[in-house]
């Protein structure tokens, strides 16, 4: 399976509810690992395959706000006019 194909399987099943279940155990133990890590991570994704589907959106979205950075920076207004 391609990884466009599979990101799409992938998305497909997380909209749908049908994604495998995971282990609660395995889930447990790396769960408990981040409460231990001395920078453990604000967000992280449990389970397999949704990296590269988060990546993909990421990637979009960063291609998104590039292409309107310079509006985004005429929206914050010239402070030399006050």
């Amino acid at each position: 399976m391609s990884k466009s194909t599979s990101s799409r399987a992938i998305s497909a099943a997380a909209l749908t509810g049908k994604q495998p279940a995971g282990d609660p155990a395995a889930a447990a133990k790396a769960l408990l690992k981040i409460v231990d890590a001395d920078n453990p991570p604000l967000r992280i994704l449990f389970g397999q395959g949704f990296y590269p589907l988060i990546q993909q959106t990421y990637a979009a979205r960063l291609k998104t706000w590039a292409d309107w950075q310079d509006l985004s920076a005429e929206a914050h207004g010239n402070h030399e006019d006050r």
